[in-house]
């Protein structure tokens, strides 16, 4: 059993998710050119705290696990918070949604 804020949680999604395609950027919508982007950024990337896992000073070489937090806008995902219980966010599997693409480097 949901309790109403999980009941309007569902709710939320399912009419997120409903005819959303994963496969459409954000930015080849009818969006691209106007305005929503103002002053902002497409994407952000934050790097999380790291930690230092090996040295190897004689090759001048070392290695870290660091967290990366990637934000974007997707305009086919805004909602109303005032018509879902004021929810203003809502984690879903990275499956079900369009993510930039990222791939670090060496």
């Amino acid at each position: 059993d949901f309790t109403p804020y999980g009941k309007t949680m569902k709710k939320l999604q399912d009419k997120l998710l409903k005819n959303y395609d994963n496969t459409i950027s954000p930015y080849s919508t009818k969006f691209s050119n106007q305005t929503w982007n103002a002053g902002g950024s497409l994407a952000n990337v934050t790097m999380m705290r790291s930690r230092l896992l090996n040295v190897k000073e004689r090759e001048r070489q070392f290695s870290t696990a660091t967290g990366v937090l990637l934000e974007w806008f997707g305009p086919r995902l805004e909602w109303n918070p005032d018509q879902f219980l004021d929810i203003n966010h809502l984690y879903v599997r990275n499956s079900r949604v369009w993510m930039p693409e990222f791939a670090p480097c060496e």
